[in-house]
């Protein structure tokens, strides 16, 4: 057999294999960054909401409420504001709760539903079910802003909270693997903040 045809051959097929493998991790470094952008979209979703009521802890259209947190716990807080601003000087009761129950329409385990109650009264004029993949959502509460130790939860007297520290971790519904025999990993994005609401300071 002609040497050269062999050598060829084996160079041709070396090159091949050299390409589908080139274009098979282009094609995983695209579905990661896809992933990876979308998990991010999903975060900033639940930073701005987050951030729209935290902000306005305790607002009211003529002034701020006495008092406003209910509860406060390390997954779950309870608070008064005049949430949509009205006029009426109506304030709503709005709940934000984590892990009370599982997604099931994803794989991760670690994936609950983030629920946004808003009540006025006995009403209950909005109810939220954010289901973009949150793993975490933790609250911290400080009685003095720029304080390094948190409040003990459940805070037995939220009315010495000052500052309110979160940090939502969202994943990936399913595991991203980058070759067929990988256990996979779910793409992660974070987010945290720490909120001082202008109506829970002291006068």
């Amino acid at each position: 057999m002609n040497t050269a045809y062999i050598t060829s051959f084996v160079i041709g097929g070396m090159v091949l294999l050299s390409i589908l493998t080139m274009n098979f991790s282009i094609s995983q470094n695209s579905t990661e960054l896809a992933l990876q952008r979308n998990m991010k979209q999903h975060v900033n979703t639940v930073a701005d909401m987050v951030s729209h009521d935290f902000a306005k802890i305790g607002y009211n259209w003529m002034g701020k409420i006495n008092n406003p947190i209910q509860s406060a716990d390390s997954n779950k807080i309870v608070f008064m504001s005049n949430i949509d601003n009205d006029s009426s000087n109506d304030a709503e009761t709005v709940t934000w709760t984590f892990g009370t129950s599982s997604v099931s329409s994803t794989s991760n385990p670690n994936d609950y539903v983030l629920t946004r109650l808003i009540v006025l009264g006995s009403t209950t004029i909005n109810k939220t079910d954010i289901t973009l993949g949150v793993t975490k959502f933790s609250l911290s509460y400080y009685d003095t802003v720029g304080s390094t130790t948190p409040m003990s939860t459940p805070v037995a007297n939220p009315e010495d909270i000052r500052q309110i520290e979160i940090e939502v971790v969202l994943q990936s519904k399913d595991k991203f693997k980058a070759t067929s025999g990988s256990p996979g990993r779910y793409i992660t994005s974070t987010w945290h903040k720490r909120f001082s609401p202008i109506n829970i300071q002291d006068n």
